[in-house]
């Protein structure tokens, strides 16, 4: 139905391939959802339904990477508290958890040469996300890659 009304991304249920972005949609909400029952009610049960779940959208698709992080940074919006306590510690934990539970994983099950999806990689396109918020308010000289430019970075990061 919302495809139906709203058929921007129409290719992830019109196309065999984009079943990776219905999958990682999927588990990344069922991440969101017991993350959220996890903070109300701090039980250490859900945590591990989050870090399942959001293993299984990574898995997915790759670029449900950065929902750890997103969760993360929706935990310190909600509660606004940032000391040490055992919900912000186990919340943090949950990040490096998850992504070497991927990485094994994907080491372990893959052929493929792990240095292409290794932390270089990441943090060389963390670089661009600066400039991507930028256009994204400031929609000027926008090209198919976004390179790394001081004007788009510096008004990104602001």
């Amino acid at each position: 139905m919302f495809f139906a009304l709203n058929p921007i991304n129409i290719n992830a249920i019109g196309w065999i391939a984009g079943r990776g972005d219905l999958l990682a949609a999927l588990f990344s909400s069922l991440g969101l959802f017991f993350f959220q029952k996890f903070i109300n009610r701090n039980r250490t049960t859900y945590l591990l339904i989050v870090i399942v779940t959001l293993l299984l959208a990574i898995l997915s698709k790759e670029a449900a990477l950065t929902v750890p992080f997103l969760l993360v940074a929706f935990l310190f919006i909600e509660r606004k508290d940032f000391s040490f306590s055992k919900i912000n510690v186990t919340s943090i934990l949950m990040i490096p958890i998850v992504l070497v539970s991927y990485y094994a994983l994907r080491s372990l099950l893959s052929d493929v040469y792990i240095d292409k999806f290794s932390f270089t990689t990441f943090y060389k396109n963390i670089l661009v996300l600066p400039e991507t918020i930028s256009k994204f308010f400031i929609p000027t000289v926008i090209k198919a890659l976004p390179g790394i430019e001081p004007l788009t970075s510096i008004s990104g990061s602001l």
